[in-house]
């Protein structure tokens, strides 16, 4: 995952507002503006503003109702995060970004069931999905089917997808079953990796996460904070769906993380 260039960020910004000082319906714009607020800024009301005004200015947008359920679901509004997903799919069925975003809402939303049928569709669309592979992986760690869990997420790396974020729920799953050996050799691999190019402290947190190691977790959480790690945004919805082991939600150093985060 490449670092994000904070002034990048900003120039991205600049244009976008110039854009929409312009033309303020621009439907697009609205959506790249919201995202960025979500995913960089943490400004959650901000966010809020871009990506509904989004779906206003084009409510036959795909990808500006599925922004805006992502954040919705992000802040606990489950109820309204799923009529927007729903919306996004109605609009573009056959994706399969949307579907692979619904799956992930359905699942924080409790409806592992229906998730799981979601992410068993997209496979057969399409076996060689390896983000398929890595939210089935995921939805299966919330059922505490962790073998089969792990199963997947190696699919998932056998078939070239997103290998950070999955060697990191990978190396998680082996901590929430107790098998530190192979938890720690993630962990080395992740660790290696970040000298050599940049690897989100997150995604180093989360393994530490499901070993149960808090003390280390927060450590990197704290650089993931610093960092400004887009993953973030997850840490609320993940840890109360048990994919990393439920030791660090119950920390005092949980809420206090979260609060910084705006969530």
């Amino acid at each position: 995952t490449p670092k994000v260039d904070p002034e990048l960020v900003d120039e991205a910004k600049q244009d976008l507002y110039r854009a929409l000082n312009i033309k303020p319906d621009l439907a697009d714009a609205l959506t790249t503006l919201g995202s960025i607020q979500m995913l960089q800024d943490w400004d959650w009301k901000a966010a809020e503003e871009s990506l509904k005004a989004a779906t206003v200015a084009e409510p036959n947008l795909s990808i500006a109702h599925l922004r805006y359920g992502s954040l919705l679901a992000r802040l606990g509004r489950l109820p309204e995060a799923l009529v927007e997903s729903e919306r996004a799919v109605d609009l573009d069925p056959l994706s399969l970004v949307v579907q692979f975003f619904m799956a992930r809402i359905l699942g924080v939303a409790g409806r592992e069931d229906d998730a799981i049928e979601k992410v068993r569709n997209m496979i057969e669309m399409d076996p060689g999905l390896p983000g398929a592979h890595m939210v089935y992986g995921g939805l299966l760690m919330t059922k505490g089917k962790y073998d089969e869990a792990i199963a997947e997420y190696n699919m998932s790396l056998d078939l070239g997808g997103f290998t950070v974020a999955v060697l990191s729920y990978l190396g998680a799953g082996y901590g929430v079953m107790g098998k530190q050996i192979e938890a720690h050799a993630v962990l080395d691999q992740l660790v290696k990796r970040r000298k050599e190019q940049y690897v989100m402290a997150s995604a180093i947190a989360r393994v530490y996460a499901g070993l149960g190691e808090n003390d280390k977790a927060f450590e990197w959480f704290e650089k993931a904070l610093e960092e400004r790690n887009g993953e973030m945004v997850f840490l609320k919805v993940e840890t109360k769906a048990g994919l990393f082991g439920k030791s660090v939600g119950s920390d005092p150093r949980f809420q206090d993380t979260l609060r910084r985060i705006g969530l």
